[in-house]
């Protein structure tokens, strides 16, 4: 069976990069108490590393032409 299965840090570092289950809490061991589990289901449509990892975040710079400016001058 090809499997793959990371903890909710992991899951966050990934953005919306990937397509996920949740596996519900698990005691595993090395680690105390239980831990959240996420099987990765597959990629998801992000047309780049940058969208997966930030989302629809690019409504963040809509209205701030002074800032871009100051951006790309330097």
């Amino acid at each position: 069976m090809n499997l793959v299965v990371i903890g909710d840090h992991t899951r966050r570092l990934t953005g919306v990069a990937f397509v996920f289950a949740d596996l519900g809490e698990h005691s595993l061991k090395g680690f105390d108490g239980l831990k959240q589990a996420w099987k990765v289901r597959g990629e998801t449509l992000a047309a780049s590393r940058f969208e997966a990892l930030r989302g629809d975040d690019f409504d963040l710079l809509i209205g701030r032409e002074h800032d871009l400016g100051m951006l790309l001058d330097r």
